[in-house]
């Protein structure tokens, strides 16, 4: 290349590549689209479980969890919104929608909290904590505004607007929430350990609300109930341990 020529090397949706300067096609980056590396061989890319093929905007091999219907499609078709990083799993960045959804109730939480009052009985205390758990059940619970499992919950209804407010991933489907791949499942146990931090709730009351809302006596617990729980417990932790880490959303 001369002094002042330049390439630069673009992709359209699906990864066939663009040449947008230059015009040389002289490129010494074996990775491109979505950190695939490129077969210039087969003019397929990469992508560690399977290889793409950009031409026909499928992968040459099926999907090996045999996920949906069509195991050869990537990204569901719309890899405008949704990323496959290793030929396995389409994900969806949702850490902006979430996050602008939580900095309302966080803010609610925050100023729920029962604040010293000189010379106030402690019953005082007592009934304001009371209000706070009924609040808090009502945000959190069974088909309520922040059980994100549920797909109204995201998308909304004719009668209520959803509380993230873009389309539902779809149970199981994993999405990215600040750089870490969840469920909506593990991600509401997430959120639900971030509002009861942000409400002034600890552990051991956070999890004594998951034994609650999981409707299991403890003595019923089987083996796979106590795995289900503690999987349950390890997401509730990080979302409490978020919030006191960062003190609200960024």
């Amino acid at each position: 290349m001369g002094e002042n020529e330049s390439d630069a090397l673009a992709f359209d949706e699906f990864g066939v590549a663009v040449v947008q300067a230059g015009q040389t096609k002289r490129f010494n980056q074996p990775f491109g689209f979505t950190g695939y590396m490129m077969d210039e061989v087969s003019g397929l890319y990469f992508a560690q479980a399977r290889y793409f093929d950009p031409a026909t905007s499928r992968f040459i091999s099926e999907d090996y969890v045999r996920d949906g219907v069509n195991w050869y499609v990537h990204c569901y078709n719309n890899p405008l919104i949704y990323i496959d990083r290793d030929g396995c799993v389409a994900t969806r960045d949702v850490t902006d929608e979430v996050n602008n959804a939580l900095q309302g109730i966080v803010k609610e939480a925050i100023e729920r909290r029962p604040t010293v009052v000189e010379g106030a009985p402690s019953a005082y205390y007592t009934i304001k904590r009371a209000q706070n758990y009924r609040w808090f059940i009502d945000q959190v619970d069974h088909r309520k505004p922040w059980d994100i499992k549920r797909p109204d919950v995201w998308e909304g209804t004719e009668d209520r607007p959803g509380t993230i407010g873009t389309d539902f991933p779809g149970r199981g489907v994993p999405v990215i929430y600040n750089g870490q791949i969840m469920t909506p499942e593990q991600l509401g146990n997430f959120t639900y350990g971030y509002i009861g931090a942000a409400l002034g709730l600890n552990m051991f009351e956070l999890r004594g609300g998951s034994w609650v809302a999981a409707g299991i006596p403890i003595p019923l617990l089987s083996g796979d109930d106590w795995l289900n729980e503690f999987g349950d417990w390890k997401d509730i932790q990080a979302g409490f341990d978020a919030f006191n880490n960062s003190k609200g959303c960024d």
